[in-house]
Protein backbone atom coordinates (compact mmCIF):
# COMPACT_ATOMS: atom_id res chain seq x y z
CA UNK A 1 0.00 0.00 0.00
CA UNK A 2 3.03 2.46 1.07
CA UNK A 3 5.18 1.59 -2.48
CA UNK A 4 1.94 2.27 -4.14
CA UNK A 5 1.28 6.05 -2.85
CA UNK A 6 5.25 6.35 -3.11
CA UNK A 7 4.54 5.56 -7.14
CA UNK A 8 1.59 7.51 -7.20
CA UNK A 9 3.43 10.62 -5.45
CA UNK A 10 6.43 10.11 -7.58
CA UNK A 11 4.46 10.01 -11.14
CA UNK A 12 2.49 13.41 -9.53
CA UNK A 13 6.08 15.14 -9.16
CA UNK A 14 7.17 13.97 -12.47
CA UNK A 15 4.12 15.59 -14.33
CA UNK A 16 4.44 18.47 -12.66
CA UNK A 17 8.09 19.08 -13.26
CA UNK A 18 7.11 18.81 -16.76
CA UNK A 19 3.93 20.81 -17.07
CA UNK A 20 6.39 23.40 -15.13
CA UNK A 21 9.05 23.09 -18.08
CA UNK A 22 6.82 23.34 -20.50
CA UNK A 23 5.54 26.98 -19.16
CA UNK A 24 9.57 27.89 -19.02
CA UNK A 25 9.93 26.99 -22.49
CA UNK A 26 6.86 28.90 -23.62
CA UNK A 27 7.81 31.91 -21.92
CA UNK A 28 11.54 31.85 -23.10
CA UNK A 29 9.90 31.91 -26.57
CA UNK A 30 7.72 34.44 -25.74
CA UNK A 31 10.94 36.47 -24.24
CA UNK A 32 13.01 35.72 -27.37
CA UNK A 33 10.01 37.38 -29.44
CA UNK A 34 9.55 40.02 -27.72
CA UNK A 35 13.27 41.23 -27.72
CA UNK A 36 12.98 41.38 -31.37
CA UNK A 37 10.71 43.90 -31.33
CA UNK A 38 10.63 46.53 -34.01
CA UNK A 39 7.62 48.81 -33.16
CA UNK A 40 7.91 50.25 -29.72
CA UNK A 41 4.63 52.27 -28.64
CA UNK A 42 3.09 52.80 -25.66
CA UNK A 43 2.49 49.04 -24.57
CA UNK A 44 5.07 46.66 -24.47
CA UNK A 45 5.51 44.18 -27.40
CA UNK A 46 3.14 41.01 -27.40
CA UNK A 47 3.74 39.74 -30.84
CA UNK A 48 4.58 35.88 -31.09
CA UNK A 49 6.33 34.82 -34.10
CA UNK A 50 4.82 33.52 -37.22
CA UNK A 51 8.09 32.54 -38.99
CA UNK A 52 12.23 32.47 -39.14
CA UNK A 53 14.45 34.13 -41.26
CA UNK A 54 17.10 31.29 -42.54
CA UNK A 55 20.02 32.97 -41.98
CA UNK A 56 19.49 34.56 -38.98
CA UNK A 57 17.41 31.99 -36.53
CA UNK A 58 15.24 35.27 -35.93
CA UNK A 59 11.78 35.50 -35.92
CA UNK A 60 11.01 37.62 -38.94
CA UNK A 61 6.91 38.71 -40.50
CA UNK A 62 4.50 36.25 -42.23
CA UNK A 63 4.39 38.12 -45.11
CA UNK A 64 8.08 37.77 -45.64
CA UNK A 65 7.77 35.04 -48.05
CA UNK A 66 5.48 36.86 -49.99
CA UNK A 67 7.11 36.88 -53.77
CA UNK A 68 7.46 40.81 -54.43
CA UNK A 69 5.26 40.40 -57.52
CA UNK A 70 1.97 39.32 -55.70
CA UNK A 71 2.42 42.10 -53.10
CA UNK A 72 -0.24 45.03 -52.79
CA UNK A 73 0.84 48.02 -54.33
CA UNK A 74 0.93 51.57 -52.97
CA UNK A 75 1.53 54.76 -55.15
CA UNK A 76 3.07 57.72 -54.35
CA UNK A 77 2.80 61.15 -55.73
CA UNK A 78 4.96 63.96 -54.92
CA UNK A 79 4.47 67.63 -54.09
CA UNK A 80 6.24 68.49 -57.62
CA UNK A 81 3.78 65.62 -59.04
CA UNK A 82 6.39 62.73 -59.47
CA UNK A 83 4.77 59.34 -58.87
CA UNK A 84 6.45 55.74 -57.37
CA UNK A 85 4.43 52.68 -56.76
CA UNK A 86 5.68 50.54 -54.23
CA UNK A 87 4.73 46.74 -53.56
CA UNK A 88 4.16 46.63 -49.95
CA UNK A 89 3.59 43.55 -47.20
CA UNK A 90 0.71 43.78 -45.48
CA UNK A 91 1.40 42.64 -41.34
CA UNK A 92 -1.62 42.23 -38.91
CA UNK A 93 -1.25 44.12 -35.94
CA UNK A 94 -0.13 41.38 -33.79
CA UNK A 95 3.39 41.00 -35.59
CA UNK A 96 3.86 44.69 -35.34
CA UNK A 97 6.21 44.03 -32.93
CA UNK A 98 8.05 41.79 -35.13
CA UNK A 99 7.95 44.36 -38.26
CA UNK A 100 11.30 44.32 -40.69
CA UNK A 101 13.54 42.22 -37.89
CA UNK A 102 15.66 39.62 -38.75
CA UNK A 103 15.66 40.78 -42.40
CA UNK A 104 18.87 41.03 -44.12
CA UNK A 105 17.84 42.74 -47.35
CA UNK A 106 14.66 44.19 -48.48
CA UNK A 107 14.72 44.83 -52.01
CA UNK A 108 12.45 46.64 -54.02
CA UNK A 109 9.47 45.99 -51.38
CA UNK A 110 8.25 47.99 -48.40
CA UNK A 111 6.00 47.57 -45.03
CA UNK A 112 2.52 48.34 -44.11
CA UNK A 113 1.79 49.47 -40.00
CA UNK A 114 -1.68 50.49 -40.25
CA UNK A 115 -3.88 51.55 -37.59
CA UNK A 116 -7.67 52.30 -38.90
CA UNK A 117 -8.29 54.75 -36.04
CA UNK A 118 -5.78 57.60 -37.87
CA UNK A 119 -4.48 58.71 -34.54
CA UNK A 120 -1.71 56.56 -33.83
CA UNK A 121 1.36 57.79 -31.79
CA UNK A 122 3.39 54.80 -31.77
CA UNK A 123 7.30 55.07 -32.10
CA UNK A 124 9.60 52.85 -34.27
CA UNK A 125 13.11 51.75 -33.31
CA UNK A 126 15.23 49.35 -35.26
CA UNK A 127 16.41 46.83 -32.32
CA UNK A 128 17.50 43.12 -34.27
CA UNK A 129 16.42 45.23 -37.46
CA UNK A 130 19.59 44.49 -39.48
CA UNK A 131 19.07 46.96 -42.55
CA UNK A 132 18.76 50.68 -42.77
CA UNK A 133 15.33 52.08 -43.49
CA UNK A 134 13.20 55.10 -44.25
CA UNK A 135 9.90 55.54 -42.85
CA UNK A 136 7.17 57.48 -44.27
CA UNK A 137 4.16 58.39 -42.04
CA UNK A 138 0.50 59.22 -43.55
CA UNK A 139 -2.12 60.92 -41.63
CA UNK A 140 -5.94 60.32 -42.76
CA UNK A 141 -5.86 62.64 -45.25
CA UNK A 142 -3.32 59.86 -47.28
CA UNK A 143 -0.32 62.98 -47.03
CA UNK A 144 3.16 62.12 -45.73
CA UNK A 145 3.43 64.42 -42.80
CA UNK A 146 6.89 63.15 -42.76
CA UNK A 147 9.72 60.41 -43.73
CA UNK A 148 12.64 59.61 -41.57
CA UNK A 149 15.65 57.79 -41.84
CA UNK A 150 16.03 54.75 -39.67
CA UNK A 151 19.69 53.49 -38.42
CA UNK A 152 19.97 49.52 -38.88
CA UNK A 153 19.81 47.96 -35.00
CA UNK A 154 19.47 51.15 -33.38
CA UNK A 155 17.35 51.26 -30.10
CA UNK A 156 16.37 55.01 -30.37
CA UNK A 157 12.43 55.73 -30.63
CA UNK A 158 11.81 57.60 -33.72
CA UNK A 159 7.70 59.24 -34.10
CA UNK A 160 6.30 60.88 -35.86
CA UNK A 161 5.47 64.58 -35.50
CA UNK A 162 1.71 63.96 -35.36
CA UNK A 163 -0.78 61.37 -34.60
CA UNK A 164 -1.32 58.98 -38.09
CA UNK A 165 -3.01 56.55 -40.11
CA UNK A 166 -0.33 54.53 -41.28
CA UNK A 167 3.51 53.84 -41.75
CA UNK A 168 5.56 52.90 -44.25
CA UNK A 169 9.01 51.46 -44.55
CA UNK A 170 10.90 50.96 -47.35
CA UNK A 171 14.76 50.32 -48.41
CA UNK A 172 16.65 53.48 -46.77
CA UNK A 173 16.79 56.04 -49.76
CA UNK A 174 14.20 54.86 -51.83
CA UNK A 175 12.08 57.76 -51.11
CA UNK A 176 14.65 60.14 -52.02
CA UNK A 177 15.48 58.58 -54.92
CA UNK A 178 11.86 58.62 -56.24
CA UNK A 179 11.61 62.28 -55.01
CA UNK A 180 8.92 61.34 -53.18
CA UNK A 181 8.38 64.05 -50.11
CA UNK A 182 6.66 65.13 -47.12
CA UNK A 183 3.42 66.54 -48.26
CA UNK A 184 3.30 64.15 -51.10
CA UNK A 185 0.02 61.84 -50.85
CA UNK A 186 -0.11 58.16 -50.38
CA UNK A 187 -3.19 55.98 -52.75
CA UNK A 188 -3.60 52.23 -51.75
CA UNK A 189 -3.93 50.24 -54.60
CA UNK A 190 -5.90 47.74 -52.31
CA UNK A 191 -8.64 47.95 -49.67
CA UNK A 192 -6.31 47.43 -46.43
CA UNK A 193 -9.41 47.11 -44.41
CA UNK A 194 -10.30 43.96 -46.79
CA UNK A 195 -6.62 42.49 -45.71
CA UNK A 196 -6.99 42.80 -42.28
CA UNK A 197 -4.53 45.46 -41.88
CA UNK A 198 -4.50 46.89 -38.85
CA UNK A 199 -6.05 43.88 -36.95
Amino acid sequence: MTFTRARIALAGLVLITLIAAGCTAENEAAATSMATASVAGGASPTATATGTATDTGEPVASTHAIPTADLPLVRFTSTAGREATLPIEVIPTAEFAIGLSGRRELTGRGMLFYWPSGDSESGFWMKNTHIPLDIAFVDRDLKIIAILQLEAESEEIRRAPAPYLAAIEAPLGWYAEHGIDAGGTVEFLFDPDALGAGR
